[in-house]
């Protein structure tokens, strides 16, 4: 049996009023992202949310 895993985060907000979240990169690396992705989030339950992730691939 897999243990599930969690990340419990507190909203935070910024001097315009715009609210938001920080991860470690730990957290990134526990999600598969990376710094740079786009991310929108939906909550489908009372703790259950699912992530669209729209990964950003830089080329210079």
């Amino acid at each position: 049996m897999s243990e599930e895993k969690k990340i419990v985060k507190e909203l935070k907000e910024n001097e315009d009023g715009i609210t938001y979240l920080e991860f470690s990169n730990e957290d990134l690396a526990m999600l598969g992202l990376k710094k740079g992705d786009s991310i929108e989030w939906m909550q489908l339950k009372d703790s259950e949310v699912w992530k669209k992730v729209n990964k950003i691939d830089m080329c210079i």
